[in-house]
């Protein structure tokens, strides 16, 4: 689904797993069509730039009922009440994506730890995270 704008299939990852999804890089056509699916994840792959983001973003944030998911790049944490709004970032859940092909090395029992200032940090044993593999998407289909 590399390429696609809107396709809808199960979510996979993270606390929403098993929701039936509507999966967004681009503004829809028609925002009434949100309605039919519990659950929309904007990707952090969307298209910030397109004029009609504002109206979505409301859109998201006042009328559409079901949950949102934002998946946020680390390295753009710190812009995200500009891009998403307080509104819509107060009712979404948000999704961190950190890349980091290095934590392949990591062992079951190993822990990791994120850290935000001197003694604050997050720590988790590296096997108790959910594990995601390709085929885990097998579902997805492409949405007109």
């Amino acid at each position: 689904m590399e390429t696609q704008k809107q396709w809808i299939g199960v979510e996979v990852e993270g606390r929403l797993s098993g929701m039936r999804t509507l999966f967004q890089r681009a503004v829809p056509a028609d925002f009434a069509a949100c309605h039919k699916l519990p659950h929309i994840f904007i990707d952090h792959f969307f298209d910030f730039a397109d004029p009609r983001w504002q109206e979505f973003r409301a859109f998201l944030a006042t009328e559409y009922a079901g949950m949102v998911t934002l998946s946020v790049e680390l390295y753009k944490l710190n812009e995200a009440p500009h891009t998403y709004g307080h509104e819509l970032l107060n009712r979404a859940h948000i999704m961190v994506v950190i890349d980091c092909p290095a934590l392949l090395n990591l062992k079951p029992t190993d822990t990791v730890k994120l850290t935000w200032a001197p003694y604050r940090a997050r720590s988790f044993i590296w096997e108790c995270g959910q594990l995601v593999e390709p085929q885990h998407y097998a579902a997805d289909v492409i949405h007109p």
